[in-house]
């Protein structure tokens, strides 16, 4: 048996032990190319290389080189890499293909105690962090926001942010960490996390870069960053008894605090002028209002999202990934759930039920559509005390579109907030007048019902692991 650091072109006959370190998800490059997936191999003294599977030969091997598993691989073909691609000592990569010879090697295994992780702690990331030197992380991630796309010259770019903490102590600080994935990485890696079965998945992210820009610390992604999720490594199974044994505190703690209310002081405001509810109830020939209000959750129990094409948003009663033709844009599509939410929304003259969509329903709830509906599949329901008593005494502005549906003899109205925006003057907290609602789609008891507390999420433990 050789070692990686032995195997050249010259070799025509060679095997090799290695362990599966890393593995990405498969990725077309930017600028076009072929379809390709990076396995990173150790071997028994430390040494790594890149082994790259190519187009349908990815399909045909997706069951095998599993992370943390051991395979004997025999006779693969060998590229040398420029320097500047190339992230180890080793100046090749090896082709995996169908005709390549390896089997599982399950009796003499590789032990994982040979994974030397040199993770940076999130709370420390500022100090620990080095200028041009990539770092990599293990955390929780606690919020996932959908992609987004700027131009930046004749390119286009793909970004996908996602909120990291390791403790309910950097929560209680605020010092949450933002991860951007940028263009491939953010739609390979980005799916990865999104398919995670636990609502707040443990993640490790390698090769990443880091700046100030979020006061908690940025990280961004480089061509070379790998993400796996639930890793099968001593400190991440770590972190996940902690995290099963507090799942009701993240989620209080979480819900508590600002961190994902947008920053809207360098936005202008909603331009008036403004309205109030009581005009918006009276008025039958406007569609369109702005409003200052407060803003609460009433109805514990609903579900926070609904299952919706996954390009115009229209509602189907599907699965979660079920792949269809939506009846509204015509579109081969999947399935997916956005977020919805009921709110009641307040001022001195009265108050009013309206629908509330998409990421602003995440700047309210602190949590984006997959993890309600996993929290809602296993039963459990959203604690909304702690976000209500977040949002009591800040105003907001609030565009509203008034639609209007006859049924027979009937006419209902629909409230949908277009947009919402924290006032930028100090908030001053409205006291709800009782308002008789015209022809509403849906009532509501105003007096909030208790909350529903996040239950069957293991036991209440104070502190995070060491």
């Amino acid at each position: 048996m050789m070692f990686i650091k032995e195997v050249t072109p010259a070799l025509t006959k060679w095997s090799v032990k290695v362990i599966v370190h890393e593995k990405t998800q498969p990725r077309v490059s930017q600028h076009g190319g072929r379809r390709h997936q990076q396995i990173v191999f150790m071997d028994e003294t430390g040494h790594k290389v890149m082994g790259v599977i190519y187009e349908d030969d990815i399909d045909k091997l997706k069951d095998d080189f599993r992370v943390s598993s051991t395979y004997n691989i025999s006779n693969a073909k060998l590229k040398r890499i420029e320097d500047k691609y190339n992230k180890f000592s080793y100046p090749y990569q090896w082709t995996i293909n169908r005709h390549t010879l390896y089997h599982e090697e399950k009796s003499d295994v590789i032990p994982r105690s040979l994974f030397k992780t040199n993770f940076v702690n999130l709370s420390e990331i500022k100090e620990k962090s080095q200028p041009n030197v990539l770092i990599d992380i293990l955390g929780i991630v606690i919020r996932k926001k959908n992609p987004r796309n700027f131009i930046s010259g004749p390119n286009q770019h793909t970004l996908r942010d996602f909120f990291f903490t390791m403790s309910i102590f950097m929560l209680h600080r605020q010092k949450v960490v933002v991860l951007t994935l940028w263009n491939t990485v953010a739609v390979s890696e980005g799916r990865l996390i999104d398919d995670a079965v636990q609502p707040f998945p443990i993640i490790t992210a390698t090769a990443l870069t880091y700046s100030s820009f979020f006061e908690g610390g940025s990280l961004g992604s480089t061509p070379a960053t790998v993400i796996t999720v639930e890793p099968p490594i001593p400190e991440a199974q770590k972190l996940a008894t902690w995290r099963s044994n507090n799942m009701k505190t993240i989620v209080d703690t979480i819900g508590a605090r600002n961190y994902f209310l947008r920053d809207d002081s360098a936005i202008p405001n909603l331009e008036g002028p403004y309205s109030t509810i009581a005009d918006v109830v009276a008025e039958d020939k406007v569609d369109k209002f702005v409003i200052k209000a407060n803003i609460k959750i009433v109805d514990a129990k609903q579900k926070f999202y609904y299952m919706g094409c996954d390009k115009c948003f229209s509602g189907i009663d599907a699965e979660y990934n079920y792949v269809y033709t939506c009846n509204s844009c015509k579109e081969a599509t999947i399935a997916k759930p956005r977020q919805k939410m009921q709110v009641d929304i307040y001022d001195s003259t009265g108050n009013l039920d309206v629908t509330i969509f998409g990421d602003q329903c995440q700047d309210i709830l602190k949590m984006d559509a997959i993890m309600c509906m996993d929290l809602h599949n296993a039963g459990n329901f959203i604690s909304i005390n702690e976000i209500n008593e977040n949002l009591l005494g800040k105003i907001f502005l609030i565009k509203l579109n008034k639609k209007k549906q006859t049924r027979g003899h009937t006419t209902i109205y629909q409230y949908i907030v277009i947009k919402l925006q924290l006032h930028q003057e100090t908030a001053q907290q409205s006291t709800p007048s009782a308002v008789v609602r015209k022809n509403e789609s849906s009532s509501t008891n105003m007096n909030t019902p208790k909350s529903a507390e996040i239950t069957n999420m293991g036991a209440f433990k104070d502190g995070s692991p060491e």
